[in-house]
């Protein structure tokens, strides 16, 4: 980096909540607006017939070209390189072994909020209404991610695990979080980071499972200083959501959310498996803890 050259940040003084924020924002709209926009006149009457190749294909342009592309020539603005912005440090195989353990006990856990979540009264009113909402959610995303071969299935992981891992994770924990926290302080950064995370996903039945896997992540990545870790577990989150639907025809290997109302017989399950993963969670974070502080020796 040109060390006698002045950041667009740094000429006109705009400082790293600002960046982050108005950041945010523009690849937001560019994502879901722009890119619906330029997806549906590429596509066409393809896109309309609602077939889960072209969702996929849909949904991989949106990624690279409207989130992906957009982060990386953000960065230019910055007087920051890649490699301290995206915090692109190696981590041990031995802390991969453990974050994926990590991740599976936080999943159950996302799971079991996004289920006490789904039990939240509302009006006759507006019952209905969410239900068709929920279901056209549901619907849409078992159709991107539900597969009937072995090759269609690798072809989902590219699509919903891969590239997904390192175009939002760049984005939040890279771009986005770097910056709140510069502005922020390290626990509001990662708290607003986390709670963008979720919002960007428009979905706000799985609202308070997105917030703690976004929060998670954030908090992954300060603490181990490297994307790598949040990566892994974003991966690991939705290649294991993938492959439990493709084996097992539902996302959660465990818990049996299709209830509309938890029956008084699935509470001890629930509990179960909400204490197990809380135990597991809680012991493979010391762990990484452990290991972190060994590799920052």
């Amino acid at each position: 980096m040109d060390n006698n050259k002045i950041s667009f940040l740094e000429k006109y003084n705009i400082s790293p909540v600002l960046f982050a924020s108005l950041s945010l924002l523009f690849i937001l709209f560019l994502y879901h607006f722009l890119g619906s926009i330029f997806i549906f006149f590429v596509l066409g009457d393809n896109l309309k017939s609602l077939d889960p190749f072209n969702l996929r294909i849909a949904s991989s342009i949106g990624q690279l070209f409207f989130l992906l592309l957009p982060t990386l020539l953000l960065k230019k603005l910055t007087p920051d390189t890649y490699k301290n912005i995206f915090k692109l440090n190696p981590i041990s195989l031995k802390l991969i072994f453990y974050i994926i353990i990590n991740v599976l006990a936080i999943m159950e856990i996302a799971q079991i909020l996004i289920l006490l979540q789904s039990q939240i009264p509302f009006p006759n009113e507006i019952r209905d209404l969410i239900y068709q909402f929920k279901k056209s959610i549901e619907e849409t995303y078992r159709m991107l991610i539900q597969s009937q071969s072995i090759g269609e299935f690798l072809f989902v992981v590219f699509v919903i695990a891969i590239i997904p891992a390192f175009s939002e994770e760049l984005l939040f924990r890279g771009l986005i979080q770097s910056y709140f926290i510069k502005g922020l302080g390290v626990k509001k950064g990662i708290i607003i980071t986390g709670l963008f995370f979720a919002v960007f996903h428009f979905n706000p039945f799985a609202f308070l499972g997105l917030l703690l896997l976004g929060i998670y992540f954030c908090f992954l990545v300060y603490k181990t200083n490297s994307v790598y870790s949040s990566i892994i577990g974003h991966f690991s989150n939705n290649f294991l959501a993938t492959l439990s639907i493709f084996l097992l025809g539902k996302e959660d290997i465990i818990l049996n959310n299709n209830n509309e109302v938890i029956l008084a017989s699935e509470l001890p399950t629930i509990f179960f498996v909400f204490i197990l993963s809380l135990i597991i969670f809680i012991f493979s974070l010391y762990l990484i803890y452990k290991e972190t502080d060994k590799q920052n020796k």
